[in-house]
């Protein structure tokens, strides 16, 4: 019963990693506060739709599937280095909205921390359309948010 009661108190923590250099600040981040509270960490990829919506329908899947393919490898070397120091990696690869699908992870297993980087300044037309990333995870997610820069 013990072991059942430490799972339930062990901090849950989501990293959204891209390959991006700022990402993996997040998740060097993300690591350690994972391997000080001896919590569970999950590192999501999302092969982002609102990209691949802007991409002639000729190339659409073969630019999703290398996409899903980078979006592994990511995951697995996110893998290997939390592996490397004694920290299990839950690794969740999905497609859709990214802040939607970092949102959704978090109401699915009840995250305590979100950590992610900011992402490059999109247009100004972007911005005033749909924000930025970590502005809409901020705003929406159930849960405290790191911002890594």
């Amino acid at each position: 019963m013990e072991d059942r009661e430490m799972e339930e108190i062990q901090e849950k923590i989501i990293v959204y990693i891209d390959g991006s250099e700022s990402s993996w600040r997040a998740f060097d981040r993300a690591l350690n506060h994972a391997r000080r509270s001896k919590g569970k960490l999950y590192a999501i990829y999302v092969v982002d739709a609102d990209f691949l919506s802007g991409i002639s329908s000729s190339q659409r899947a073969d630019v999703e599937r290398d996409l899903t393919r980078a979006g592994a490898s990511i995951l697995n070397e996110a893998e290997r280095k939390a592996s490397s120091i004694g920290i299990g990696l839950i690794k969740v690869l999905r497609k859709g909205s990214i802040q939607g699908e970092i949102l959704k992870l978090a109401s699915e297993i009840k995250a305590d921390y979100i950590y992610v980087a900011p992402k490059p300044k999109p247009s100004i037309v972007r911005r005033l359309l749909f924000g930025s990333l970590s502005d809409a995870i901020i705003k929406k997610a159930p849960c405290p948010v790191v911002i890594v820069k």
